[in-house]
């Protein structure tokens, strides 16, 4: 589940009240757009653009609907998808089922089985691509440093420093000095700078402390 989808289906699920209790939805697809017009609003950003929904049916008489949807903006990086299952009568296909193939207006045992479903879709959703919103910048460049960057050693130009600096400090130290690595070093495999992880209470101190001790060690290298 997408804690955000849970929370924001809690504050507006009367909308779709409403709407399921003025027409039995005709197929699974509106339930989902009504769902999706629930939880976003036109034009804003890390939320599903409801207007671009996608179903994707490989079945027959019965199967798997999925309904993929982008976040809204230009050239999206974040999907998100929901899988439904659909049968071929009101025996095995749960819309059919609540709507009893009637005519007339839902009655509020209808409606609420309706809201049950678009429950269902609610809590289905997955995150397909892109990050999660739950992690902060922070939380995301830790993992990206500890996963990707290797063992750094500084190539200055009267020779090589070994400094007792973890990935983390040495790229907080590039970061926090402001300088660019090609003019502190000649040689540095590290994956790329994250200015994003400075100024924050646990960074800070890591920073500067790291700084102080590459000063030291630059020191000690000119006086040899």
């Amino acid at each position: 589940m997408i804690q955000k989808f849970i929370t924001r289906w809690e504050q507006r699920k009367d909308r779709a009240r409403a709407v399921f209790a003025a027409a039995h939805p005709a197929s699974y697809k509106e339930v989902v757009n009504t769902v999706l017009s629930v939880l976003a609003d036109p034009e804003e950003f890390d939320w599903p653009d409801a207007s671009k929904v996608t179903e994707i049916d490989h079945g027959h008489y019965q199967g798997t609907l999925l309904y993929v949807v982008p976040e809204y903006g230009y050239q999206p990086d974040t999907f998100w998808a929901v899988a439904v299952d659909y049968g071929s009568c009101s025996g095995c296909d749960t819309l059919q089922r609540i709507s009893e193939y009637s005519d007339d207006p839902p009655t509020d045992t209808q409606v609420d089985a309706y809201m049950q479903l678009a429950l269902d879709v609610v809590r289905g959703f997955k995150q397909i691509s892109g990050y999660s919103y739950d992690e902060t910048c922070e939380d995301i460049t830790a993992r990206q440093i500890a996963a990707e960057t290797p063992a750094v050693v500084p190539q200055t130009a009267v020779g090589t420093v070994s400094l007792p600096l973890t990935p983390l400090e040495f790229g907080v130290v590039v970061a926090l000095a402001g300088i660019g690595l090609s003019a502190m070093t000649n040689n540095v495999e590290v994956a790329k700078p994250y200015p994003a992880m400075l100024n924050t209470p646990e960074t800070e101190p890591v920073a500067l402390s790291a700084f102080q001790t590459l000063l030291d060690a630059l020191a000690q290298q000119g006086a040899a």
